[in-house]
């Protein structure tokens, strides 16, 4: 399954692995957010694994952020800004969480 975003793209493998490539600006590829002096590291050319992620069941992604199901029936939601409420706690966009 290959989900897109505004500017960054994910796969879940039938393993359910996901891989994620594309703008990381706002931790939407869910490997933590490096390089914020330089915009160009933000950019992740190759399809990277996200690691902490396994039996992934069904993927989702918006703008800058992104949700899976695990097989366990746990949802992980990660990047964004939060501004609207769309990591699920809330929508003052004061709080960011790894």
């Amino acid at each position: 399954m290959v989900k897109t975003g505004y500017v960054h793209n994910l796969v879940l493998k039938k393993d359910g692995t996901v891989w994620a490539q594309g703008q990381n600006n706002e931790g939407q590829l869910g490997i933590g957010i490096k390089g914020r002096d330089n915009p160009d590291k933000f950019i992740i050319k190759n399809p990277i694994q996200i690691k902490k992620l396994t039996n992934i069941i069904s993927l989702d992604t918006r703008d800058g952020h992104t949700i899976a199901l695990r097989k366990d029936g746990t949802l992980w939601v990660w990047g964004g800004k939060n501004s609207s409420g769309e990591l699920g706690f809330g929508s003052d966009g004061s709080d960011r969480y790894n």
